[in-house]
């Protein structure tokens, strides 16, 4: 029996087209860039064509990146790029690749230090336009230094970590700031800032205490004023598959990979989506399709969506672009871009995405944009394709529907005030069989996203959902599944305590509804979770009184 998924459009058109503009760079593979004279800005620069860069905004009005991999080595070169002129500085480092780090003593800016060439670091910038880097992949090995640029003094500042490379890190107490904490060598980490200004640091590819190389799932926090870290959640070890409980439970934590997607919204929040779990046979290799919020206020991650398997495939939902739908999905995914909209949603797009081709796996680029919303817990697919496909620039400067830059990953993208996108770079296509390293810049004029409260839904997706939310009294609560299956209906409050016991038990396949009276619980935030053997589903719920 299907039960047909009824939509209730609140406001506007379903969604208006996408505008993507080409605004700089050069719409070729591999180009040589333009460096000029250091510290001058010109409407000529641009950096060369790179991927695994760190970058970061200032305000609204200045786009770092630093270092990555180009077409003959690894860069050690800062560049900005002013918002308001559309044009790049060449700020520090060497036009030369594969530049050795000059260290300096630490904590002691100098004009000549400098962090030195590598690809696949980790990148902030604080609330004071301090560009930080750590770590990442050099000639010489994994490393874990950690390094501070002052646009002030425009001098760097080597201020923690180890002039070796490889070593296990010191972790020290768990939530425990010590000066004598670092993590270890590593690349292809995941990192946001928070609102208090510290720094994050989650996973990557590292070494552990036997020498063995692999993912993490270690969580660190470098506080800028203290200048320490801390190590607050995850393991020590490398390969650590996670725990991925039904339950809101403190021992919750993704499993270990690189190249995982985050956001990070204005309440604090931090989104974690997907990754790679790399260097191993045993379980095989592949792409993460889960969803993870973490809430810094009581160090704890809440497994949201998504599998424990490995290499999920990818769903578009409805065949109309632009409205959510529950079984929607990006599939698994690593080493895509993101941003957060002014209203808090989650974009994603482009990116490696995995599938089997002739009995074999494949990874494969792609360029298609979805946009996760916290607050009905639901997926939007919008456009683009989930296979490799070529740029089309259009003329440089002119926006046009059918513009697009081509499928792509390891690239950067900021949002601004205004609610356009700025994407810098990657490696991706200009033509069908041409891949290689960018330097264009983009701008998107995101699509509008209208208002749509989800009713009831295919019983054959797994699924819940939840009307109104807010709720100031009574919620309706639908959810289903596809075969005979045991679940617990229950919600946890923000510390991860059940307060309520809705369903438990055998239930028939189909399309369920119950009722939560909320008279008994203050206002605040809530987590809603659908759970059976086999999957997960949790929705965020706001009790307002």
């Amino acid at each position: 029996m299907k039960h047909i998924a009824i939509l209730l459009i609140l406001c506007g058109s379903l969604a208006t087209a996408q505008q993507w503009t080409w605004i700089h760079g050069a719409n070729e593979l591999d180009h040589e860039g333009h460096y000029g004279e250091q510290g001058v800005e010109s409407a000529e620069n641009m950096p060369p064509a790179r991927a695994s860069f760190a970058s970061g905004i200032s305000g609204d009005s200045i786009i770092y990146v630093f270092g990555g991999v180009a077409t003959y080595g690894y860069k050690g070169d800062l560049w900005k790029y002013s918002i308001p002129r559309n044009q790049w500085t060449w700020v520090s480092g060497s036009k030369e690749d594969d530049t050795p780090v000059v260290f300096g003593p630490r904590g002691v800016p100098t004009d000549s230090a400098q962090p030195g060439s590598r690809m696949d670091h980790a990148g902030w910038v604080d609330r004071d336009g301090n560009v930080w880097i750590f770590g990442g992949l050099t000639e010489r090995g994994h490393t874990n230094d950690l390094w501070r640029y002052s646009p002030i003094t425009q001098q760097w500042t080597w201020m923690h970590g180890s002039r070796e490379t490889g070593g296990p890190g010191t972790y020290g107490e768990r939530t425990v700031p010590d000066t004598a904490n670092t993590p270890g060598g590593r690349d292809c980490a995941t990192t946001w800032v928070d609102s208090d200004g510290n720094l994050w640091l989650f996973g990557g590819v590292a070494w552990d205490s036997e020498s063995e190389i692999g993912v993490r799932n270690d969580l660190w926090r470098y506080d800028t004023e203290t200048y320490q870290w801390t190590w607050m959640h995850g393991s020590q070890e490398t390969m650590n598959l996670g725990v991925y409980s039904k339950e809101v439970n403190p021992a919750n934590t993704p499993s270990a990979r690189e190249g995982a997607q985050s956001w990070v919204t204005e309440d604090g929040i931090i989104y974690l989506y997907g990754g790679f779990r790399s260097w191993t046979t045993e379980p095989e290799p592949g792409f993460h399709n889960d969803l993870w919020s973490y809430d810094g206020s009581n160090n704890q991650w809440l497994w949201l969506s998504g599998s424990k398997s490995l290499n999920s495939e990818y769903f578009l939902g409805t065949s109309t672009p632009g409205i959510p739908h529950e079984a929607t999905n990006p599939g698994c995914r690593s080493f895509g871009t993101t941003w957060v909209d002014a209203e808090g949603r989650l974009w994603l797009f482009a990116g490696l995405y995995r599938y089997i081709k002739i009995q074999y796996y494949r990874n494969e680029t792609v360029n298609a944009l979805y946009m996760y919303d916290p607050q009905n817990g639901l997926w939007t697919y919008f456009f683009g394709e989930m296979s490799e496909t070529q740029a089309e620039c259009g003329e440089l400067g002119i926006s046009s529907p059918s513009n697009k830059p081509g499928s792509r990953s390891y690239t950067s993208a900021w949002c601004l005030l205004d609610g356009s996108v700025l994407m810098f770079g990657g490696r991706g296509l200009i033509n069908r069989y041409s891949e290689g390293l960018m330097n264009d810049l983009w701008s998107l004029k995101p699509p509008d996203v209208v208002g749509v409260e989800l009713i009831s839904t295919v019983p054959e997706a797994y699924s819940i959902s939840i009307a109104p939310n807010p709720v100031t009294g009574v919620a309706t609560i639908n959810y289903s599944f596809g075969s005979t299956t045991k679940i617990t209906l229950q919600l946890h409050n923000q510390l991860g305590e059940r307060v309520a016991l809705i369903s438990e038990g055998w239930q028939d396949p189909g399309l369920q509804t119950t009722q939560l009276n909320t008279a008994h619980l203050p206002s605040g935030t809530y987590y809603l979770r659908l759970s059976s053997a086999t999957e997960t589903k949790t929705r965020k719920m706001q009790i307002v009184k």
